[in-house]
C-alpha cells in the first residue's frame, strides 16, 4: 500500500491562494497483494488455494528406505522499495497413530541469485523493487525415511508442512 500525504496551506480570506509548492510523502509497507508465493505440483502446474497435497507411496521393503518429493516454489511481487523476506518451513513426521511414525526431513535448494538457503529450512529472499512476474524461488525437498527393522502398519499416514513468509526490513 502506498500512502500519499499532501500538505497545503490556504489563506483565511475569501480569496484562495494557491500554494507555491506541494509536498508529498510516500510511505511503503508490504501488503498481502504486494508479494504472492506460489506452490507447484510435480507436473509444474501452479496450485491454488491454501492447501496442497503431496502423496508418498511407501515401499513394502522391510529394510531401510527413503522416499522423497520435490515441491517447487515461486513468487511474484510489486513493491515500491526492495524488501528482504524470509520464507520458512516446518514439517511434522508422517504418522498413522502414536506407534506408526515415519521421520520426515526437508532440504531447500535454489539457483536464484536473490535467494539464499539458511539452515535447510528458510529461503532468505531479496525482493527487488518494481513489478516482478512469476519468479522461481527454489525447491523444497521432502523426504521420509524408514529405518531398517521398523515395521509399519498399512494405512494412511498424515503430516503437515507449514510455510511462513515474514519480512526483515
Amino acid at each position: 500500500m502506498v500512502v500519499i500525504g499532501v500538505t497545503a496551506i490556504f489563506a483565511s480570506s475569501a480569496r484562495v491562494d494557491i500554494p507555491s509548492s506541494l509536498s508529498a510523502t510516500l510511505t511503503d509497507t508490504v501488503e498481502e497483494g504486494d508479494v504472492s508465493i506460489f506452490v507447484y505440483d510435480e507436473y509444474g502446474a501452479r496450485q491454488s488455494g491454501m492447501i496442497t497435497t503431496v502423496e508418498f507411496t511407501f515401499p513394502s521393503d522391510p529394510g531401510a528406505w527413503e522416499v522423497d518429493h520435490d515441491v517447487p516454489f515461486g513468487y511474484s511481487s510489486n513493491l515500491f522499495e526492495g524488501k528482504r523476506g524470509i520464507l520458512s518451513f516446518d514439517v511434522t513426521p508422517l504418522h498413522k497413530d502414536k506407534d506408526d511414525v515415519v521421520p520426515t526431513y526437508i532440504s531447500l535448494e535454489t539457483s536464484n541469485p536473490d535467494v539464499k538457503v539458511v539452515n535447510d529450512s528458510e529461503f532468505v529472499i531479496d525482493f527487488r523493487k518494481g513489478y516482478k512476474g512469476e519468479v522461481s524461488l527454489g525447491i523444497l525437498n521432502i523426504a521420509v525415511r524408514k529405518p531398517a527393522g521398523k515395521i509399519l502398519e498399512a494405512g494412511e499416514y498424515t503430516g503437515s508442512i507449514s510455510v511462513n513468509l515474514s519480512t526483515s526490513n
